[in-house]
This record gives structure tokens, sequence and C-alpha cells, in this order.
């Protein structure tokens, strides 16, 4: 889950727990009114009755009381109103409610007032109220009052979302470009900086500190390539001349020599062979960091150059029992890349699959056309890599421990490193796979041309 959509969530969490307690106070005091309005309306409706009954008794015309009497039994929500006398006689006629001393039936809510009758006695009003009646309308009301609220609620939380993606995306923005950043830092883009947003004071110290970061890792960077440059380059020369005289020490050059002598020059010779391979291979990767190494791209056949590259290892995989095979279709496109450094790409992949495959194993060069790219895949039957090691192994010097033991010679570990550099100067993705089934899968995609 992303810190936009984190700030999103917890932005809409604090507005839906205010409007659940602003809703859940507002539904109380809502209640709370009905029942007050409700109290307020019966006990009008108690006095204005016993009005109009002692108005009756001081004019002996009683006539206006039964009339308000019928009228107040048309409400739903009245189940008897009557005026009595101090007898408990009816005086609004025969009365449909219980006898004056009687208590109030079940589901019925009672009131009653005194009023003064004509001659000094006290009569007595009294009105029931159905229960449920009166409830049922408490909450019809208290309904209405919810919907509307939810319907403000609606509104508010639609306008609440819009506010918070903008107040999220405002607030991760920096980070995010602060985060960006750092990946491409991570893949090796020291020159990459973090441009003046003019964001909050704490964001803006954090980008100077990782512009300034950046700038002295590029700076040991730069330090780092230049002496390993000069070290490399100047132990060429005497390299060379140490191979050609051991070339030439084993050719007899130098007078006859025994065959325990030969051996031991073919291996004084192989080991200044590979030592020559670990120097062209960190000056390659130093040159390809520093954009040194020359392009020339153009339209290629990729076949072709696989072709090659497979061929020149076939005698060795011969030697190794290891089938080095190809899977190409006719009609792959060509691509656009250096022939060069294309069959480099080619060279030391089929190389390190080669190194780690073991006898009686497999290799298949394939191809085919990916959209706008062509993909090229090298799968050998190999001990795998673990998966923590699938991108870690194109970055320079790393070797998966556990497979050091199996290859047939050790390696530099740059091999990987220098394909994904020229892989990426020609516009393209590389990547690795290890199957369930086992072994490894090479992947990488070059434009079509």
């Amino acid at each position: 889950m992303t810190l936009r959509t984190r700030f999103v969530l917890v932005i809409l969490g604090l507005m839906l727990l205010a409007q659940a307690m602003f809703g859940s106070a507002y539904y109380f005091l809502q209640k709370k009114a009905e029942l007050a309005e409700n109290y307020n309306r019966s006990m009008r409706s108690l006095r204005f009755a016993a009005a109009v009954c002692h108005e009756a008794s001081l004019t002996g015309d009683w006539n206006p009381a039964k009339s308000h009497a019928s009228l107040l039994r048309e409400d739903l929500r009245i189940r008897y109103a009557d005026c009595f006398d101090g007898n408990g006689a009816p005086l609004t006629g025969e009365a449909p409610g219980p006898a004056p001393d009687a208590p109030a039936p079940a589901g019925v809510w009672e009131i009653s007032r005194s009023f003064g009758l004509n001659g000094g006695e006290a009569g007595r009003v009294r009105i029931g109220f159905d229960a449920a009646a009166v409830d049922a309308e408490i909450d019809a009301n208290l309904a209405r009052a919810v919907w509307d609220m939810a319907r403000v609620a609606s509104f508010t939380l639609l306008f609440g979302f819009l506010a918070a993606v903008m107040v999220a995306r405002t607030l991760t923005r920096p980070i995010e470009a602060i985060a960006a950043a750092a990946k491409k830092v991570e893949e090796g883009d020291l020159g990459h900086r973090i441009p003046d947003g003019g964001g909050a004071e704490e964001v803006e110290a954090l980008r100077r500190r990782f512009n300034a970061m950046t700038e002295r890792l590029a700076e040991t960077d730069r330090m780092k390539q230049s002496f390993v440059q000069s070290f490399t380059h100047d132990l060429k020369n005497p390299l060379s001349g140490i191979k050609a005289c051991i070339a030439s020490m084993h050719a007899g050059s130098f007078g006859e020599i025994n065959d325990k002598q030969r051996r031991y020059l073919e291996s004084s010779l192989e080991a200044a062979e590979r030592l020559w391979d670990y120097i062209d291979d960190i000056l390659s990767v130093m040159k390809l960091q520093t954009g040194g190494f020359p392009t020339r791209v153009e339209a290629l056949d990729g076949r072709e150059i696989a072709r090659e590259s497979a061929e020149s290892f076939a005698l060795k995989a011969k030697q190794c029992l290891v089938d080095l095979t190809r899977d190409m279709p006719d009609e792959l496109p060509q691509v656009r890349a250096d022939a060069q450094l294309l069959r480099r790409v080619f060279d030391n992949l089929i190389s390190n699959a080669l190194n780690f495959t073991p006898r009686g194993g497999k290799i298949v060069v394939r191809a085919e056309r990916e959209r706008e790219f062509v993909r090229f895949e090298i799968r050998d039957t190999g001990p795998g890599i673990p998966a923590k090691d699938l991108e870690r192994v194109f970055e320079s010097f790393h070797q998966v421990e556990k497979n050091k033991s199996k290859a047939r010679r050790s390696g530099t570990g740059l091999g990987l490193a220098i394909c994904r550099s020229i892989v990426r100067e020609l516009g393209g993705r590389i990547w690795a796979q290890a199957p369930r089934a086992g072994g490894t899968r090479l992947f990488f995609t070059l434009p079509a041309a």
C-alpha cells in the first residue's frame, strides 16, 4: 500500500469517526427533542381540553366540550379523551375510556389535569395516548432525520475524499520524489539530483541533504573509477609482457622444455589469460558506467549474432558434455543494437551458463517477438539462482555463494553487470528467473528495428 493511499485512508477514517460521533450525538439529541416535543404537544392538548371543559361548566353548554373531545379522539394517537366531575360522572357524553378510578390500560400513556367546575367543585380531564402509535410517530420522524443526515454525510464524504486525495498528493509528492531519486541512485545514476520543489521546510532540508549525499557518493565513485581505471590499465602492459614471455617459452623459443615444464607453463599461461580477462572486464565496466564505450547502433540480425556466439562455444560445450542448441523463429525481426556489444552480451550469458551447467546438461538460446521488442532467452539446467539473488546477480562483483563450488572456473562477478550496462545502453532490460524445475532463465530485450 502506497503512502498516498494510507494518507487518504487515514483522513477518510478520521472523517468517518467524526461523522459517527456527530451522527450519534445528533441522533440522541433529535430523539430527546422529539420526546420533548411530543410531551409538550400532549400537555398543550391537555391544558386546552381542561380550559374548554372549564368554560363549558361556567356557561352550562357542554356541546363545545363534547365536540372538542370527539375531535381529540379522531387523532390516531389518542385512545380516549373525557371530562369528569368530582364524582367521576362523564361530562362529555359516554366515556369510551376506563372508569375514572381505574388504572390506565396496558399500552396506554395517560395524562390528566384538574379544572374548576361551576360551584367550586373540581373536575378532571383525562387523555389516553396509544404508546405504540406515539413511538411509531417518533421513530418515523427520527428515520427522516437520519436519512437527511445520511445524505449530508454522503456529500461530505465525497468532497472529503477529493480533499483527502489532494492533501495526500501534496504531502506525499516530495516524499515520492525522494524515493524516485533514491531508486535512481540505487540503479547507479549518481548524477541524479532532486530539484527544488518549494515544499515544507523539513522536506527541503531532507532534499538538500540527499543531494549533498549523492554528490559525495558521485565524487567517491569518480575517484574509485579513476583509480581502478589507472590501476588496471597500468597492469595490462606488464601482464602483456608476461603473457608473451610465457608463450615464447612454451613454444620453445628459448630452448627445449620437458613435459613437466610444459604443464607448468600452460598452467601459468592460463592463469595469465584469466587475469587478462578480469582486467578487461573491469575496464569494460568502467567504460560503460562513464559512457566511454563507443556505440554504433544499427539494425542487426539478432539471430545471426546469437548463432555466431553459440558456435564459438560449441567446441567447449562438447568437451564439457553439455548440449548447446538454438531455438529462433525465421520471421524474427531485426533489432537496433551495436554488433560488438550485442555479441559480448551473448558471449557473457552463454559462457556463464556453460560455466555452471553440469555434464549431461542443456543450454538453449531462444528468441521471440514481444510487442515493439525482441526478447532473447538463455536457459540452462544448472544449479539455479536463489530468489533473494535474482536481482543482485547483475550487481558488480556479486556472486551466488552456494554456486561458487559448482562452477568450472572462478569468475569476477562482472559478466552479468556488463550485460546489464550494455542492454540498458541499448534501450532494453535484462532479468533472471529461477524455475521450480531447476536451472536458470536469463532474459533480455532489445528494441525491434
